[in-house]
Protein backbone atom coordinates (compact mmCIF):
# COMPACT_ATOMS: atom_id res chain seq x y z
CA UNK A 1 0.00 0.00 0.00
CA UNK A 2 0.96 3.77 -0.08
CA UNK A 3 3.48 5.01 2.47
CA UNK A 4 1.65 5.38 5.39
CA UNK A 5 1.55 5.22 9.15
CA UNK A 6 -1.44 4.13 11.56
CA UNK A 7 -3.45 6.80 13.50
CA UNK A 8 -6.16 6.37 16.02
CA UNK A 9 -6.96 2.80 13.80
CA UNK A 10 -7.02 4.41 10.02
CA UNK A 11 -4.45 4.71 7.87
CA UNK A 12 -2.38 8.06 7.07
CA UNK A 13 -1.40 8.15 3.92
CA UNK A 14 1.53 10.10 2.96
CA UNK A 15 2.22 11.53 -0.38
CA UNK A 16 4.71 14.45 -1.97
CA UNK A 17 2.78 17.06 -3.84
CA UNK A 18 5.98 18.58 -6.42
CA UNK A 19 3.62 20.90 -8.79
CA UNK A 20 0.34 21.79 -9.82
CA UNK A 21 -1.81 23.47 -13.23
CA UNK A 22 -5.03 24.48 -12.61
CA UNK A 23 -7.67 26.12 -14.50
CA UNK A 24 -10.46 27.64 -12.63
CA UNK A 25 -13.33 30.36 -13.11
CA UNK A 26 -10.42 32.94 -11.76
CA UNK A 27 -8.13 31.81 -15.05
CA UNK A 28 -5.17 29.75 -15.16
CA UNK A 29 -2.96 29.01 -12.40
CA UNK A 30 -2.63 29.10 -8.43
CA UNK A 31 -1.54 32.78 -7.60
CA UNK A 32 -5.70 34.08 -7.21
CA UNK A 33 -6.98 30.62 -5.97
CA UNK A 34 -9.28 31.31 -2.81
CA UNK A 35 -8.30 29.52 0.10
CA UNK A 36 -10.10 26.25 0.70
CA UNK A 37 -13.15 27.77 2.59
CA UNK A 38 -13.57 30.29 -0.15
CA UNK A 39 -13.76 27.67 -3.09
CA UNK A 40 -18.05 27.59 -2.70
CA UNK A 41 -18.04 31.56 -3.47
CA UNK A 42 -17.47 30.64 -7.07
CA UNK A 43 -20.81 29.16 -7.41
CA UNK A 44 -21.47 27.43 -10.43
CA UNK A 45 -19.19 29.84 -12.48
CA UNK A 46 -17.73 28.15 -16.19
CA UNK A 47 -14.22 28.15 -16.87
CA UNK A 48 -13.27 30.93 -18.77
CA UNK A 49 -12.30 30.95 -22.75
CA UNK A 50 -8.64 29.97 -23.05
CA UNK A 51 -5.93 29.38 -26.17
CA UNK A 52 -3.45 27.23 -24.77
CA UNK A 53 -1.47 28.52 -27.32
CA UNK A 54 -0.83 31.45 -25.64
CA UNK A 55 0.95 29.76 -22.77
CA UNK A 56 2.92 27.48 -24.95
CA UNK A 57 1.11 24.45 -25.37
CA UNK A 58 0.31 23.97 -29.04
CA UNK A 59 -0.67 21.30 -31.49
CA UNK A 60 -4.47 21.66 -29.52
CA UNK A 61 -6.36 23.41 -31.91
CA UNK A 62 -8.59 20.63 -33.46
CA UNK A 63 -9.25 18.75 -30.05
CA UNK A 64 -12.11 18.96 -28.13
CA UNK A 65 -12.50 21.84 -25.05
CA UNK A 66 -11.99 19.29 -22.46
CA UNK A 67 -8.67 17.58 -24.26
CA UNK A 68 -7.28 21.57 -24.77
CA UNK A 69 -7.88 22.57 -21.18
CA UNK A 70 -6.43 19.94 -19.52
CA UNK A 71 -3.56 19.10 -21.84
CA UNK A 72 -2.91 22.95 -20.25
CA UNK A 73 -3.61 22.15 -16.95
CA UNK A 74 -1.04 19.22 -17.03
CA UNK A 75 1.48 21.32 -19.03
CA UNK A 76 1.37 23.04 -16.00
CA UNK A 77 1.50 21.26 -13.66
CA UNK A 78 4.76 19.45 -15.37
CA UNK A 79 6.36 23.27 -15.84
CA UNK A 80 6.09 24.26 -12.17
CA UNK A 81 7.25 21.16 -11.14
CA UNK A 82 10.55 22.04 -13.25
CA UNK A 83 9.64 18.69 -15.54
CA UNK A 84 10.56 19.18 -18.91
CA UNK A 85 7.81 17.78 -21.87
CA UNK A 86 7.34 15.53 -23.88
CA UNK A 87 9.43 13.11 -21.54
CA UNK A 88 11.69 10.84 -22.73
CA UNK A 89 13.14 7.71 -22.43
CA UNK A 90 12.94 6.61 -18.23
CA UNK A 91 11.37 9.23 -17.45
CA UNK A 92 8.15 8.60 -20.09
CA UNK A 93 8.49 5.02 -18.82
CA UNK A 94 8.30 6.04 -14.72
CA UNK A 95 5.67 8.52 -15.01
CA UNK A 96 2.33 7.18 -14.82
CA UNK A 97 -1.41 9.09 -15.04
CA UNK A 98 -4.52 9.23 -12.91
CA UNK A 99 -7.32 10.84 -14.26
CA UNK A 100 -10.74 11.40 -12.61
CA UNK A 101 -13.68 12.39 -14.30
CA UNK A 102 -17.55 12.68 -15.00
CA UNK A 103 -18.48 14.62 -17.89
CA UNK A 104 -15.67 14.90 -20.41
CA UNK A 105 -17.10 12.29 -22.62
CA UNK A 106 -20.68 13.55 -23.22
CA UNK A 107 -20.13 16.89 -25.21
CA UNK A 108 -18.43 14.46 -28.13
CA UNK A 109 -21.91 11.54 -27.66
CA UNK A 110 -24.14 14.95 -28.00
CA UNK A 111 -22.05 15.67 -30.98
CA UNK A 112 -22.65 11.92 -32.50
CA UNK A 113 -26.24 12.13 -31.72
CA UNK A 114 -26.79 15.55 -33.46
CA UNK A 115 -25.07 14.28 -36.39
CA UNK A 116 -26.98 11.17 -36.67
CA UNK A 117 -30.42 13.64 -36.37
CA UNK A 118 -29.16 16.02 -39.28
CA UNK A 119 -27.45 13.02 -41.57
CA UNK A 120 -29.36 9.83 -40.46
CA UNK A 121 -27.08 7.32 -38.61
CA UNK A 122 -25.49 5.95 -41.36
CA UNK A 123 -23.52 9.47 -42.20
CA UNK A 124 -22.53 10.13 -38.31
CA UNK A 125 -19.05 11.64 -38.78
CA UNK A 126 -16.58 8.63 -37.41
CA UNK A 127 -13.99 10.74 -35.91
CA UNK A 128 -16.52 11.69 -32.85
CA UNK A 129 -16.25 8.38 -31.77
CA UNK A 130 -12.77 7.91 -30.19
CA UNK A 131 -13.78 11.11 -27.97
CA UNK A 132 -17.35 9.06 -26.45
CA UNK A 133 -14.66 6.41 -24.93
CA UNK A 134 -14.36 8.22 -20.90
CA UNK A 135 -10.73 7.23 -21.09
CA UNK A 136 -9.70 8.98 -24.61
CA UNK A 137 -9.00 12.49 -22.56
CA UNK A 138 -6.01 9.92 -20.84
CA UNK A 139 -5.24 8.96 -24.27
CA UNK A 140 -4.34 12.43 -25.56
CA UNK A 141 -2.38 13.02 -22.49
CA UNK A 142 -0.31 10.85 -22.97
CA UNK A 143 0.78 10.89 -26.00
CA UNK A 144 0.97 14.57 -25.78
CA UNK A 145 3.35 14.70 -23.09
CA UNK A 146 4.27 11.19 -23.65
CA UNK A 147 3.37 9.43 -20.73
CA UNK A 148 4.09 5.56 -21.04
CA UNK A 149 3.50 4.73 -17.92
CA UNK A 150 0.29 3.22 -16.01
CA UNK A 151 -2.74 5.30 -17.20
CA UNK A 152 -5.73 5.13 -14.59
CA UNK A 153 -9.34 6.33 -15.67
CA UNK A 154 -11.60 6.66 -12.45
CA UNK A 155 -14.96 7.63 -13.52
CA UNK A 156 -17.90 8.34 -11.46
CA UNK A 157 -20.94 10.87 -10.91
CA UNK A 158 -18.73 12.80 -8.63
CA UNK A 159 -15.04 12.30 -8.88
CA UNK A 160 -13.15 11.30 -5.72
CA UNK A 161 -9.88 13.08 -4.99
CA UNK A 162 -9.01 10.42 -2.44
CA UNK A 163 -8.96 7.41 -4.73
CA UNK A 164 -6.94 9.28 -6.92
CA UNK A 165 -4.25 10.31 -4.57
CA UNK A 166 -4.50 6.71 -3.32
CA UNK A 167 -3.89 5.19 -6.50
CA UNK A 168 -1.07 7.58 -7.30
CA UNK A 169 0.10 6.45 -3.78
CA UNK A 170 0.08 2.91 -4.10
CA UNK A 171 1.84 3.26 -7.54
CA UNK A 172 4.35 4.89 -5.94
CA UNK A 173 4.79 2.94 -2.55
CA UNK A 174 4.96 -0.34 -5.33
CA UNK A 175 7.64 1.29 -7.23
CA UNK A 176 5.76 1.35 -10.77
CA UNK A 177 6.41 4.62 -11.12
CA UNK A 178 8.78 7.83 -9.98
CA UNK A 179 6.20 10.59 -10.68
CA UNK A 180 2.63 10.36 -11.04
CA UNK A 181 0.15 13.01 -12.77
CA UNK A 182 -3.19 13.30 -11.49
CA UNK A 183 -6.08 15.12 -13.44
CA UNK A 184 -9.29 15.57 -12.11
CA UNK A 185 -12.02 17.46 -14.47
CA UNK A 186 -15.38 19.07 -13.06
CA UNK A 187 -17.17 19.94 -16.28
CA UNK A 188 -20.55 20.54 -16.55
CA UNK A 189 -22.10 18.19 -18.45
CA UNK A 190 -24.07 19.94 -21.77
CA UNK A 191 -27.43 21.45 -21.41
CA UNK A 192 -29.52 18.48 -22.77
CA UNK A 193 -28.10 16.26 -20.73
CA UNK A 194 -28.27 18.27 -17.27
CA UNK A 195 -31.83 16.95 -16.46
CA UNK A 196 -30.10 13.36 -16.17
CA UNK A 197 -26.50 13.56 -14.87
CA UNK A 198 -25.80 13.38 -11.17
CA UNK A 199 -25.27 16.96 -9.52
CA UNK A 200 -23.92 17.28 -5.45
CA UNK A 201 -26.01 18.49 -2.97
CA UNK A 202 -26.89 22.49 -3.18
CA UNK A 203 -26.28 21.93 -7.01
CA UNK A 204 -23.49 22.07 -9.63
CA UNK A 205 -20.50 23.52 -8.07
CA UNK A 206 -17.94 25.89 -10.25
CA UNK A 207 -16.27 24.43 -13.27
CA UNK A 208 -12.01 23.58 -12.93
CA UNK A 209 -9.75 21.76 -14.33
CA UNK A 210 -6.81 20.75 -11.81
CA UNK A 211 -3.37 18.79 -12.55
CA UNK A 212 -1.19 17.67 -9.14
CA UNK A 213 1.98 15.83 -9.80
CA UNK A 214 2.89 13.31 -6.80
CA UNK A 215 6.44 11.98 -6.06
CA UNK A 216 7.38 9.86 -3.19
CA UNK A 217 8.26 11.89 -0.20
CA UNK A 218 11.90 10.73 0.46
CA UNK A 219 12.89 11.46 -3.36
CA UNK A 220 10.67 14.66 -3.42
CA UNK A 221 14.05 17.09 -2.66
CA UNK A 222 13.70 19.85 -0.62
CA UNK A 223 10.72 22.37 -2.17
CA UNK A 224 7.84 19.55 -1.99
CA UNK A 225 5.32 20.00 0.19
CA UNK A 226 3.97 16.77 1.65
CA UNK A 227 0.10 16.07 1.63
CA UNK A 228 -1.34 13.38 4.43
CA UNK A 229 -4.95 12.55 4.57
CA UNK A 230 -6.61 9.79 6.10
CA UNK A 231 -10.53 8.74 6.43
CA UNK A 232 -12.58 10.41 9.36
CA UNK A 233 -16.49 9.40 10.45
CA UNK A 234 -17.02 12.94 12.09
CA UNK A 235 -15.64 16.47 11.24
CA UNK A 236 -14.68 18.96 13.79
CA UNK A 237 -13.71 21.99 12.42
CA UNK A 238 -11.07 23.09 14.74
CA UNK A 239 -9.14 19.94 14.22
CA UNK A 240 -9.78 19.31 10.71
CA UNK A 241 -10.51 22.59 8.79
CA UNK A 242 -13.55 23.81 6.68
CA UNK A 243 -14.85 21.23 4.75
CA UNK A 244 -15.27 20.94 0.63
CA UNK A 245 -17.34 19.69 -2.00
CA UNK A 246 -15.94 16.03 -3.30
CA UNK A 247 -15.71 17.87 -6.70
CA UNK A 248 -13.56 20.68 -5.50
CA UNK A 249 -10.72 18.36 -3.55
CA UNK A 250 -8.25 18.44 -6.08
CA UNK A 251 -8.64 22.35 -6.07
CA UNK A 252 -8.77 22.64 -2.56
CA UNK A 253 -5.04 20.64 -2.55
CA UNK A 254 -4.02 23.08 -5.23
CA UNK A 255 -4.66 26.08 -3.28
CA UNK A 256 -3.16 24.92 -0.19
CA UNK A 257 0.52 23.81 -2.20
CA UNK A 258 0.16 27.76 -3.57
CA UNK A 259 0.16 28.34 0.39
CA UNK A 260 3.15 26.74 1.60
CA UNK A 261 5.29 27.05 -1.20
CA UNK A 262 5.21 30.63 -1.48
CA UNK A 263 5.45 30.49 2.56
CA UNK A 264 2.23 32.37 3.18
CA UNK A 265 1.42 29.55 5.39
CA UNK A 266 3.18 26.93 7.00
CA UNK A 267 0.65 24.12 6.75
CA UNK A 268 -3.41 24.17 6.09
CA UNK A 269 -6.02 21.79 6.72
CA UNK A 270 -9.30 20.59 5.06
CA UNK A 271 -11.95 18.01 4.90
CA UNK A 272 -13.72 16.96 1.80
CA UNK A 273 -17.02 15.74 2.72
CA UNK A 274 -17.59 11.59 1.45
CA UNK A 275 -20.06 10.68 -1.55
CA UNK A 276 -22.51 8.98 0.53
CA UNK A 277 -20.50 8.98 4.53
CA UNK A 278 -17.73 10.00 6.77
CA UNK A 279 -15.10 12.53 5.56
CA UNK A 280 -11.54 12.62 4.48
CA UNK A 281 -9.46 14.82 6.28
CA UNK A 282 -6.61 16.28 4.75
CA UNK A 283 -3.37 18.46 5.69
CA UNK A 284 -0.59 19.85 3.38
CA UNK A 285 2.85 21.10 4.78
CA UNK A 286 5.15 23.01 3.44
CA UNK A 287 9.04 21.83 2.81
CA UNK A 288 10.40 23.16 5.95
CA UNK A 289 7.80 20.93 8.17
CA UNK A 290 8.43 17.32 6.02
CA UNK A 291 10.39 16.02 8.68
CA UNK A 292 8.77 13.67 10.17
CA UNK A 293 9.30 9.83 9.37
CA UNK A 294 7.40 8.06 7.08
CA UNK A 295 7.63 3.95 6.17
CA UNK A 296 8.34 3.57 2.36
Amino acid sequence: MAESAWKGGSQLSVIALTGAGVISPSGVGTAFLPRPDGLAAWGSSKLPDLDPADYGWKGLKRMSRAVKYGSLAVGEAFRSGGVETPLEGESSERTSLVVCSSHSNLEPIVAMYQDARQYGVGRVNPGLFPETVMNAFAGHLSIYFRITGTSVTLSDAVPSASSAFLYAADLLSSNQADSVMCCMLTLHPPSMMAHVTYHEEGGPGAESIVALLFRRVNDAGPSAAVLRWEAAETYTRNDCGPVVRPSDGFLAAASAYHGVVSGKIQEQHWTVSGRTDGYYSYCLTGPHNKGERVHA
